[in-house]
């Protein structure tokens, strides 16, 4: 009985520093679908989704961004592009074109 406890906390202690390191081993990363600058904005934006949450993320880049070109035409147009190669589906790409509509971004 002894050993069998030790084994298991040996486990226990294993598994609390796995997840010490990777933080959070479970949680799905994100897929990149859009990024660029939407319309009426001059922030970066890049446009993400999370299968596991079903839910889309908006990372807004204020902090290194410099702004959009002035030479890139009217704030008003949207200059946003697809990921090529993000593995998203037509319809999560689909889904966040209607998320930035909906905002008045696109």
């Amino acid at each position: 009985m002894s050993i069998l406890a030790l084994v298991f906390m040996l486990v226990a202690i294993f598994i609390a520093i796995l997840i010490a390191i990777h933080k959070e081993p479970w949680k799905e990363k994100p897929i990149e679908i859009l990024y660029g600058y939407p319309a009426y904005s001059n922030t970066w934006l890049t446009v993400k989704y999370c299968r596991q949450t079903a839910r889309y993320e908006f990372d807004w880049d204020e902090v290194f961004d410099s702004g959009r070109p002035i030479s890139w035409g009217d704030v008003s147009q949207c200059l946003m592009l697809e990921y090529k190669s993000g593995g998203a589906s037509q319809d999560e790409i689909d889904g966040a074109w209607k998320l930035l509509k909906k905002r008045g971004l696109a």
